[in-house]
């Protein structure tokens, strides 16, 4: 299946999507992906 999920952290929105066959795969995929683009925000935004 498909996966998009929102994470709210600090006032903004962050997306994150994955696909795979497995549902819990994908969601697993899709949680870490929001997480990465938080953390890749907070390295890069000073």
């Amino acid at each position: 299946g498909e996966v998009v999920i929102k994470l709210e952290y600090e006032g903004h929105t962050y997306t994150g999507q994955a696909v795979s066959t497995d549902v819990i795969e994908a969601s697993a995929k899709a949680y870490l992906s929001a997480l990465n683009r938080i953390l890749y925000t907070k390295a890069n935004v000073k």
